[in-house]
């Protein structure tokens, strides 16, 4: 099944992509992940999906569909590697579309929390904030409070896990003091 979803990229741009999209997503939830997982190792193919034929596709179930988009896009890149992740214009267009846009900025910060890292959790959701303090208040009042609230929530788990991280140091450190 992954050697097949990677080999998808072809129909995304010839073809009836949309058709191909339908046929993909009749299992929306076990493709998405697979989507998440093949997307870790490689580009994501997803990228390769060309805007005017995702947003149609998403236009033609919107409540169901733009959900999916949310949770297969890059939502940022970087335009070098030493500069700072900035949102693509993919995922911006579709938080535009979306019929519901604090649903897909709840999307966004739920994506960007690590799965795994190395050093301190807590510094790498901090670096995550600052992509979402980038979303224009402008764009609604909706997404404003969307992203009011998720920062909100995301500094109180910056704030614990910052805690847990102390005592963490701590009990290494006494453990370390008494050898």
């Amino acid at each position: 099944m992954r050697d097949e979803l990677l080999n998808e990229k072809l129909f995304f741009t010839i073809g009836q992509p949309k058709t191909k999209l339908d046929e993909m997503f009749a299992d929306a939830k076990r493709l998405t992940e697979l989507f998440e997982r093949v997307s870790l190792e490689r580009k994501n193919l997803a990228d390769s999906i060309p805007n005017d034929v995702l947003i149609s596709w998403c236009d033609e179930d919107p409540a169901a569909r733009y959900p999916v988009a949310a949770r297969i896009v890059t939502l940022s890149a970087r335009a070098e590697q030493s500069s700072p992740p900035q949102w693509t214009d993919t995922a911006l267009l579709l938080l535009d579309r979306s019929p519901d846009p604090a649903a897909f900025v709840n999307c966004f910060f739920y994506r960007s929390r690590p799965s795994t890292w190395s050093g301190s959790r807590a510094a790498m959701l901090a670096s995550h904030t600052e992509l979402m303090a980038q979303l224009p208040a402008e764009r609604s009042a909706e997404v404003a409070l969307a992203v009011r609230d998720g920062l909100t929530q995301v500094h109180r788990e910056i704030d614990a896990e910052r805690h847990r991280e102390t005592a963490r140091e701590r009990v290494t450190n006494d453990a370390s003091n008494r050898h």
